[in-house]
């Protein structure tokens, strides 16, 4: 979508969410609302970025040539994984631009940072900072690295159990054994088996968030993950386990 000429004096595609609201005309807005013929003015921006994260897609792209205005919203379905996530519980989180913002970002990113997310929301360090810590405390989205968090701007990345429920909508894994696998590895250890149920009881998920954690575990091809060959090798071979775990639990077990 484009539009002629630049966009208001002052304005620019970097802080296009954060601009107070400037009219091009306006004696036109000023009839426009009188007449109730619009709402408030200054929401067009915010509800077309909070619009587009909620389905999962990922937020507009402004571009400003001096003349010309381009702004490129993506077609097609979103994420239907970020969409459950972030509409089930309803949560104001999902309704804050801000982190939404962010959530989209950690959907391609493992760590996010205030600098980075400052830049990402339009704020200062500062502003983007408390954005990290109401995900961090009033939310519990994400959580400081070890390695960073004594830093006044630590990394931050998603927690295990929300990395889990989003399973599908993020690009990448973190194979190490933290808490979510760890629950996993000690369940089967304890009943010999675990099943798509437990998983949904153990961390709240829903069906296909447990069958991804799931299918995460198993290796394919097999010993590609440090997670599974520590699974392997403490279970007895004739441990019942579903089928896709079957496999693995001979691995380096005897018979």
């Amino acid at each position: 979508m484009t539009s002629p000429g630049g966009l208001v004096s002052g304005v620019t595609p970097a802080n296009i969410l954060t601009y107070p609201s400037t009219p091009r005309h306006r004696l036109l807005t000023e009839t426009v609302s009188v007449l109730q013929l619009a709402e408030r003015t200054g929401q067009g921006v915010d509800r077309a970025y909070r619009e587009m994260l909620r389905v999962g897609k990922e937020p507009p792209l402004f571009e400003d040539s001096g003349t010309l205005v381009r702004a490129t919203l993506a077609s097609g379905i979103g994420n239907d994984a970020f969409v459950r996530f972030i509409n089930d519980p309803p949560s104001k989180a999902g309704r804050d631009l801000n982190v939404l913002l962010a959530m989209s970002h950690l959907r391609h990113n493992s760590g996010i940072e205030a600098y980075k997310l400052a830049g990402i929301i339009q704020r200062t360090p500062v502003e983007a900072q408390e954005v990290l810590l109401a995900m961090t405390d009033e939310y519990n989205l994400i959580e400081p690295t070890k390695r960073t968090a004594k830093k006044p701007f630590p990394t931050h990345r998603l927690r295990s159990d929300v990395l889990t429920a989003m399973s599908r909508s993020v690009s990448y894994r973190r194979r190490s054994i933290d808490d979510t696998d760890q629950k996993v590895v000690d369940h089967v250890r304890e009943y010999g088996f675990v099943t798509n149920q437990t998983i949904r009881r153990l961390f709240d998920i829903h069906v296909y968030a447990a069958r991804d954690l799931l299918n995460s575990l198993t290796p394919v091809p097999p010993r590609a993950s440090p997670i599974f060959s520590i699974i392997c090798r403490s279970l007895p071979a004739r441990q019942r386990l579903p089928r896709r775990l079957r496999q693995c639990a001979f691995v380096g077990s005897s018979p």
